[in-house]
């Protein structure tokens, strides 16, 4: 004679070992929980000071996906979670000036859309960058960009 529990504890056995092979296998993944994406960290100085505050990008130049961070006293950090993969990238560097005005071709909206903030970095180092990174299979941490206003 079959025991009445003895049907509910099989199929919750089956789910216990199948929930177990699912969350092995997504720890184990493609490559790790960071996937093949390793960490970024450097210095960015703006006129050979610590840039105090803005943001960089780095651009892979085949395929990929871009990945970038805040510069905060001159110094940015990317763990691998959000880093880059192995390769070469274009390194963009952003940081708006404290001085905001309106834009008077902006037409009415709420007022963060019509504040318009000055970039301090010339074009060269972000939308027309000449600035370069090679990132290695262990990750890039001590890059180093030292950045002019003009």
């Amino acid at each position: 004679m079959e025991h009445p529990s003895s049907g509910v504890r099989r199929p919750t056995k089956i789910r216990f070992a199948s929930w177990i092979l699912v969350s092995l296998s997504v720890i184990a993944g493609c490559g790790g929980p960071t996937g093949d994406r390793v960490p970024l960290a450097g210095e960015v100085t703006l006129d050979g000071q610590p840039l105090d505050r803005g943001s960089i990008e780095f651009h892979p130049d085949g395929e990929g996906s871009i990945t970038g961070g805040v510069i905060v006293d001159g110094k940015f950090e990317i763990p691998a979670e959000q880093g880059a993969k192995p390769g070469k990238y274009s390194v963009r560097i952003f940081a708006s000036g404290d001085s905001v005005e309106v834009d008077p071709d902006m037409g009415p909206g709420p007022e963060a859309e019509n504040v318009v903030s000055e970039e301090l970095i010339p074009a060269k180092f972000n939308t027309e960058t000449e600035l370069t990174a090679e990132v290695g299979d262990q990750g890039a941490e001590s890059l180093r960009f030292e950045i002019t206003s003009s």
